[in-house]
């Protein structure tokens, strides 16, 4: 099935500190991450997935930062853009290539990511994945 494109917005107001998070990401900057955090920040990943749960805080990003690359090798993640703002909210559009490390299968999904800012730190993340029964183990036979 062909989905189209999302189209970013063109200035957004949030998009600073999210590209400074992700940046931050791509260097391995933990601390500087976890300082883009408020102090009770929330992750919720998915039921279904091998890295699902509540990740509380900075300690919790942590965790959540160790708990990917465990489940998914060869994570690929393109930044779509912001598509939709509010005072205190943005979603962001990326699209996500990786391989689940149990069973080798290929997973090839777009991510919506709802964020949370408050005092000008990110108080929350909630991904929607598009795919997620690709994270489903193959059943064999």
């Amino acid at each position: 099935m062909s989905i189209p494109p999302l189209d970013p917005i063109a200035e957004p107001r949030h998009g600073a500190l999210i590209d400074a998070f992700f940046d931050a990401i791509g260097r391995g900057d933990i601390a500087g991450q976890c300082a883009m955090l408020t102090p009770d920040f929330v992750l919720y990943e998915p039921a279904g997935l091998p890295y699902s749960g509540r990740y509380d805080g900075a300690e919790g990003w942590q965790a959540f930062l160790k708990a990917l690359p465990a489940a998914l090798g060869g994570i690929r993640i393109k930044r779509i853009g912001l598509i939709a703002e509010g005072p205190d909210s943005a979603i962001l559009a990326m699209h996500l290539t990786a391989r689940l490390r149990a069973t080798g299968q290929p997973i090839d999904t777009d991510i919506l990511e709802a964020y949370r800012f408050r005092d000008g730190l990110i108080a929350e993340i909630r991904p929607w994945l598009w795919n997620t029964v690709q994270f489903a183990p193959v059943p064999q036979g």
